[in-house]
């Protein structure tokens, strides 16, 4: 089982891949929650070189630490915006 912790650390490390060390600047948990479903809800943030602070949504199975999607939303309207993963 994985714990809020771990979660939060795969989704790090998911960003910190995709982007680079240093293409995610500032990276920050905004929110961690276990849904209904027995999956691990993160909010976080960060800033890119090349744009803005983004706000990612992702959802992680609480059983097996696997990322199962990944959703940039708009923080001011709080709605979903790109579904990645």
């Amino acid at each position: 089982m994985v714990d809020a912790r771990e979660a939060s650390l795969k989704v790090r490390d998911y960003f910190e891949e995709l982007h680079e060390p240093f293409g995610s600047i500032l990276f920050r948990i905004e929110n961690v929650q276990i849904d209904k479903e027995g999956n691990w809800i993160v909010e976080c943030s960060f800033y890119l070189l090349s744009k803005d602070k983004v706000h990612y949504r992702v959802i992680v199975d609480a059983k097996t630490g696997e990322l199962r999607k990944v959703s940039e939303i708009s923080k001011e309207k709080n709605r979903l915006e790109t579904t990645i993963v």
